[in-house]
């Protein structure tokens, strides 16, 4: 059946569209709101294996901390929503943009190319539903937006912000606001839901989005509260406090539980009776929300002995590992991961999205944003942050970054450009000290489809060195080591003048090779630099971490 809609689909789109009918309506391959669903899983049953390249990238103005949304893009069609600055004015506000999928080019900006009045910023997600675009703002209103023209429709005036992402079900708009209140709106009529005697009320901000499962709202407040509403009427169930604090938009539903983690801890709650089912106490503070598919929880934390960072799979019938070892992530995660068929697509802080197997947490790619040259502030140094989930979408993911910038990546999209070197030491003829600590390197970005860090290799006249790679500075390098056995043939090099060659790969196997000489003079002093750890070794990630910690709770209410 399924089949045979996707055949017939274009004809139907295209009778629809003579008719004058919208054809924005959400299908099984589009991501129309936070998480990809009304449970927040982050999980899409779509195939999108690395190594991906990049399709195209929309940059809009360098977000800042007023302006930063943390709201996941979505995707409906052929249109992917955004929101972002499109003015360095510091006093303009935020705008929602409406890209097309295939090129990258804006279809349309709300509400306006300078943006919203008193520096008003989006605080939810996009939702799309029904040929109409539901978010939320700082202002205290919840936008109702045309999704084809990008015209405002109407617009819902509440006590404070608005910064719980909405969800529609069963022709009725739910969403919280910071006025300590969830509302219920007709979605046609948008007037008060007749279900609902009166609104719900709570103690603090709400700060998640809104969760639908089992006939009941779900979601969170300041005040370390998880609320359980019945979704008909509006009346509390139950509602229960955690011990710290957490996240906005930490909480998921999936496997008949509640996830959120707080502090170091995941807690699984009942969601008919609010109690716990089980908790599991991490190494290291849990720092982004978790991710869930096929019974098992995705989360990751900082490991507090190694200051590493990881993440876990955890089953969620009993709290086990369902990994043998948790993976490795190469910066902090700055979001909740989005799982891909058989693939967990993990966001961090300097950039990098990492690509793990969702059956083993082994690395399958990784790719490093780099700041667009819009950027404007120099604090923003050379990272550019992801700063909210991936979307998934229709054989693309959609990757924001606090740059101002959308990029789409598929695993089709042509990429035909070896990575750049865009420096080097020694430079061409410079002179150096070649003994104990000499360092030589080269600074390698890709684009494209990401630099492949296991292909890096770098020969000092014409024999092979070990070749380190330093993951924040974007850097490959040789370093002779002060100490310990050395392994290097050209370990000690003599006066005069040498070649050194770098090469490396991307993931599409586009190759960069670069020879230039460079002058050893042993009169000089030794660098300060280490690259190298204690032991000489160029990175310690192997080390075992320690295993979670799990055991019972009383449940509360």
């Amino acid at each position: 059946m399924i089949q045979r809609l996707k055949r017939h689909l274009p004809i139907i789109l295209t009778v629809a569209a003579a008719l004058g009918v919208a054809t924005y309506r959400a299908c099984a391959e589009d991501w129309p709101t936070l998480g990809g669903g009304d449970r927040r899983t982050g999980r899409s049953e779509e195939t999108i294996a690395p190594p991906l390249s990049l399709l195209w990238r929309y940059t809009g103005t360098p977000l800042s901390a007023t302006a930063a949304s943390a709201s996941s893009p979505t995707v409906v069609g052929e249109t992917a929503y955004f929101a972002g600055k499109n003015n360095p004015d510091p006093n303009a506000g935020a705008v929602l943009f409406a890209l097309d999928t295939k090129t990258g080019s804006r279809r349309w900006v709300f509400p306006n190319d300078y943006g919203m009045k008193d520096k008003a910023v989006f605080q939810t997600a996009p939702v799309v539903n029904n040929g109409r675009i539901y978010i939320g703002a700082s202002d205290g209103f919840l936008y109702i937006l045309d999704a084809g023209s990008g015209s405002e429709i109407n617009k819902i005036r509440t006590g404070g912000a608005v910064a719980g992402t909405p969800l529609i079900a069963e022709g009725t708009i739910y969403f919280g606001s910071n006025d300590n209140t969830v509302y219920a709106f007709d979605a046609e009529t948008l007037t008060p839901s007749g279900n609902w005697r009166t609104t719900y009320k709570t103690n603090e901000n709400i700060n998640s989005a809104l969760i639908s499962a089992d006939g009941y709202l779900f979601f969170t407040t300041a005040d370390q509260n998880v609320h359980a509403v019945a979704q008909l009427s509006g009346k509390g169930k139950w509602r229960y406090r955690l011990p710290f604090k957490y996240a906005p938009d930490s909480l998921i539903y999936a496997d008949n539980s509640l996830y959120i983690p707080t502090g170091p801890r995941l807690y699984a709650i009942q969601p008919t009776s609010g109690n716990v089912r089980w908790t599991l106490t991490f190494p290291g503070e849990i720092l982004a929300p978790p991710s869930a598919a096929d019974g098992v929880v995705f989360v990751s934390c900082r490991d507090s002995a190694t200051q590493e960072f990881r993440m876990y799979a955890v089953k969620s019938s009993n709290n086990r590992t369902a990994w043998a070892k948790p993976a490795v992530l190469p910066a902090p995660p700055s979001a909740a991961a989005t799982i891909v068929g058989d693939v967990i697509y993990v966001p961090t802080k300097r950039g990098i999205v990492v690509a793990l197997s969702k059956e083993d947490g082994k690395t399958l790619w990784t790719y490093r944003s780099q700041p667009s040259a819009s950027r404007a502030s120099a604090t923003l140094l050379n990272d550019a942050t992801v700063t909210s989930p991936i979307a998934a979408a229709n054989g693309a993911l959609y990757i924001p970054t606090d740059d101002g910038s959308l990029s789409a990546f598929r695993p089709d999209a042509p990429d035909t450009t070896a990575p750049i070197l865009s420096a080097r030491y020694p430079v061409s003829a410079q002179s150096i000290f070649g003994g104990p600590g000499m360092v030589i390197t080269g600074t390698i970005t890709d684009p494209g489809s990401g630099l492949d860090t296991e292909s890096l290799k770098m020969a000092i006249d014409g024999i092979e060195v070990t070749t380190g790679y330093n993951e924040s500075l974007n850097i490959a390098f040789y370093q002779r080591p002060r100490s310990g056995k050395q392994v290097d043939q050209t370990a000690s090099l003599s006066n005069g003048r040498h070649t050194v060659t770098l090469t490396a790969k991307d993931f599409k196997g586009n190759t960069l090779t670069e020879t230039w000489s460079f002058v050893v003079d042993n009169n000089l002093k030794a660098p300060t630099v280490n690259y190298l750890g204690a032991k000489g070794r160029t990175s310690s990630a192997n080390a075992a971490p320690p295993a979670p910690r799990g055991g019972n709770k009383p449940g509360g209410i």
